[in-house]
């Protein structure tokens, strides 16, 4: 199957003519596997760096600093990865939290 393209559109109204419409086209690009969720993706690639890390570490015959330094490396990008979806549920509940503050803030202002 491959990567296939999702696509949204926005309209939003021009600040300077509320009159004409602004089409805005955001594409998504999913990777299309039956198995795993996209938003699960980058959690599944750390998880999969880590073994990959621990198998390297164990069939290694000498643990040197270039080994050391890499595997620090690879332990950061996958802690990196698994962060990704709880930093965006967090961002976007943030997000969702402030509009909400900011809509009651509007509406305490016109009563």
């Amino acid at each position: 199957k491959g990567a296939a393209p999702r696509r949204r559109r926005a309209h939003t109204k021009a600040r300077e003519n509320d009159e004409s419409d602004v089409d805005v086209a955001m594409f998504q690009f999913t990777v299309g596997l039956p198995f795993i969720d996209d938003d699960d993706l980058p959690t599944a690639l750390a998880a999969t760096c880590a073994l990959m890390l621990a198998a390297n570490h164990a069939a290694a015959e000498s643990n040197g600093d270039g080994l050391a330094f890499t595997e620090t490396v690879g332990i950061a990008l996958a802690f990196t990865l698994a962060s990704v979806k709880p930093l965006g549920t967090m961002l976007r509940d943030a997000g969702a939290l402030a509009g909400a503050v900011g809509a009651n803030a509007v509406e305490k202002r016109r009563t």
